[in-house]
């Protein structure tokens, strides 16, 4: 089987949380019928795509002990951009990170399944070895009518940021194992396979005391096998 790809380290960025109905209702909406998330989390005036998702990704690096020029791939897979392409938000990530001047970056440019794609972007560049960053940045929450309650479904979908910084064949501690397509998730210490689907869509490892989910739409599109961090 092929080498999986290790989850070294995990970073957000995420703007502060406000009340979803009392913003709602600020707006005008009539918020009676609302049943969505509490707490919405909006950008701030100087908060955007490449500012959290670097923020995120240098969170990501300190998490797993790995300087930002160690990495030899960035691959962004939000749907958000400061600026209309060609602009590149994986590039601009890179700059204010600080990556080595022979990194790549990658924009994917996807939805909900993004981080998914992306990392089977970093197992396939990474065959050889090294290190990859993977940002997921989005900043649309301003672009959501909180008036009127034809938008409800989307009063409480946030702003923010979140990076994993992977690596293959490097031998450093990892959080979790990425080993791609496969409908399973196994806990290295009980020997234990959970079926493909749960009610809610995540894959939980138990080990040690430690977790890790994916969260799929209720598919296991991922497997991942769980381990204690050493050290």
């Amino acid at each position: 089987m092929t080498a999986g790809l290790d989850i070294l380290g995990v970073g957000l960025d995420i703007p502060p949380a406000t009340d979803t109905r009392a913003l709602c209702r600020s707006a005008g909406a009539d918020t009676r019928e609302f049943r969505g998330w509490d707490n919405v989390c909006v950008a701030r005036e100087d908060e955007h795509p490449s500012t959290m998702g670097a923020a995120a990704l240098r969170a990501a690096l300190d998490d797993a002990a790995i300087s930002p020029t160690d990495l030899g791939i960035v691959v962004s897979a939000g749907m958000s951009r400061d600026y209309l392409p060609s602009w590149s938000l994986s590039t601009e990530i890179m700059k204010a990170a600080g990556t080595g001047p022979a990194a790549l970056g990658i924009d994917l440019t996807l939805g909900c399944l993004g981080t998914l794609a992306a990392l089977n972007v970093a197992h396939g560049w990474l065959t050889g070895g090294g290190y990859a960053g993977i940002v997921t940045a989005e900043r649309w929450a301003y672009t959501v009518d909180r008036s009127v309650t034809t938008t409800m479904t989307l009063w409480a979908h946030s702003d923010g940021a979140g990076a994993l910084v992977v690596g293959l064949g490097t031998g450093d501690p990892a959080l979790g194992v990425y080993q791609g397509g496969a409908n399973c998730c196994r806990n290295s210490d009980q020997q234990r396979v959970i079926p493909p689907h749960s009610d809610h869509g995540v894959r939980r490892c138990g080990g040690a005391g430690e977790e890790l989910s994916v969260r799929a739409g209720g598919l296991a599109l991922a497997a991942v096998e769980c381990r204690t961090r050493a050290g």
